[in-house]
Order: C-alpha cells, then sequence, then structure tokens
C-alpha cells in the first residue's frame, strides 16, 4: 500500500517538475525501515521553479 502512494507521488512528481532525478534516502533508502517511517525524497531539478509558487 505505501509503496503504491509513493509511486503515485512520484508520477505527480516528474509530471509537474520534470526532474533529472529523484533520490530516495534515509531509513527508507538504506531499506532500515519501520511501518512508520517516512520517505525523504531530494529532487534534482534544472530549475529551481515550483509551479504555483512565485519565483524571483
Amino acid at each position: 500500500m505505501r509503496d503504491n502512494i509513493l509511486n503515485r507521488l512520484i508520477k505527480v512528481i516528474v509530471e509537474a517538475l520534470r526532474p533529472k532525478k529523484i533520490i530516495l534516502f534515509g531509513s527508507r533508502g538504506k531499506g532500515s525501515y519501520n511501518y512508520n517511517s517516512d520517505y525523504d525524497l531530494a529532487i534534482d531539478t534544472e530549475k529551481n521553479r515550483i509551479p504555483g509558487k512565485k519565483n524571483p
């Protein structure tokens, strides 16, 4: 179930930001997670822009 949530989240991120890469880190990235562990994601994009947010 939670992996399904992660897959849906990644799909939204890819469609919105077109990142060069998405990195899963922390306990889930290391494989030492438990049921209540959160997802730590680093998102590398070419542009420092977030849709819907005013950018300088």
